[in-house]
């Protein structure tokens, strides 16, 4: 699968050479790079269903003052 960086690098050569790079196909990149996101979002779905102290979590998130980060 092709990176956003590879599109960006197809669509905006970086160098003067005339050379053009392979043309990329950028509906089927965008297709496969939503369809991998959709999965993963599913898996994240499962996990917080799994997880019984979920609720309890956000409760607890909510209830902060100022900011949280996260990572």
């Amino acid at each position: 699968m092709l990176s956003c960086l590879a599109v960006v690098l197809a669509v905006h050569p970086t160098s003067d050479s005339p050379v053009r790079p392979a043309p990329v196909d950028v509906l089927a990149v965008a297709r496969q790079v939503l369809l991998t996101e959709a999965d993963a979002l599913r898996d994240v779905a499962q996990a917080v269903a799994a997880t019984p102290d979920f609720g309890r979590c956000v409760a607890a998130l909510l209830e902060l003052r100022g900011r949280v980060v996260v990572t």
